[in-house]
């Protein structure tokens, strides 16, 4: 058994170091966004909900989904997570 788990460990390790997430985010591509869309992709990173950024920004479940989605449009990625994680270096500034 522990032959198998150090095999698909492994493999999960080559798996994740031959994926890249989308290239980087540019800041160009940052520089496309709005001041919501900002606020809205930090509260990303952060881990939220649609609900729980409608919620935080006081707008309605459609409006944050609407965020959300051109986020994803303008950096150029498939998931929130990619957004979040190719993001992230820019979100401190």
């Amino acid at each position: 058994f522990g032959n198998k788990l150090e095999v698909l460990l492994q493999e999960f390790a080559d798996f994740r170091s031959d994926r890249q997430v989308s290239g980087r985010v540019t800041t160009e591509a940052l520089a496309k966004l709005t001041s919501r869309e900002r606020e809205v992709l930090a509260l990303l990173a952060r881990g939220a909900s649609a609900k729980a950024i409608a919620a935080n920004l006081s707008i309605s479940i459609s409006t944050a989904r609407k965020h959300i989605q051109n986020i994803l449009n303008k950096l150029g990625v498939h998931s929130t997570l990619e957004a979040a994680i190719a993001a992230g270096p820019y979100l401190s500034r």
